[in-house]
């Protein structure tokens, strides 16, 4: 849910940058007037901030969920401690298996990387040119060190 006033959004980052401007600027004295608008601006900010998450949580309360981690907490709100229990679980190992999953897809990545280069590029090493080593040698070398760039 966007924030219902953007202008008090605006005024408050333009003030808040100001602040700043003239907190290094040394020559410049900040004056009670001005840090008392900066306050009131940022209690606007904070207002508005806490009647978001208020809404939220309302929404989350009255079973009403914008998307798939509200509705989780819905579900979590309304269980007993052992089901709260089983619920974070479940969310924690969805969120690791999301993780492991990228981290294979990443590993599969630079192997096929590291094939890759070991086939195709070989053969045209310098080294291999000049029989310093063999082409099985240069294979085990790159693929074992993905960060040797053969060119």
């Amino acid at each position: 849910m966007p924030i219902e006033n953007a202008e008090i959004m605006k005024k408050f980052f333009r003030l808040k940058s100001e602040f700043r401007k003239s907190i290094k600027d040394k020559d410049k004295n900040v004056d009670k007037e001005f840090l008392k608008v900066i306050y009131i601006e940022s209690s606007k900010f904070i207002k508005e901030k806490i009647v978001e998450i208020e809404n939220k949580i309302e929404r989350v309360k009255n079973g009403q969920p914008e998307n798939e981690e509200e509705k989780e907490a819905y579900n979590w709100s309304k269980s007993n401690e052992l089901k709260q229990k089983e619920i974070g679980n479940a969310y924690k190992k969805k969120q690791d298996k999301e993780s492991i999953d990228s981290y294979k897809q990443l590993g599969a990545k630079v192997q096929a990387l590291r094939a890759k280069s070991s086939i195709e590029k070989t053969e045209d090493h310098f080294l291999v040119k000049e029989k310093i080593l063999s082409a099985e040698e240069m294979k085990t070398i790159i693929s074992n060190h993905e960060l040797l760039k053969i060119h």
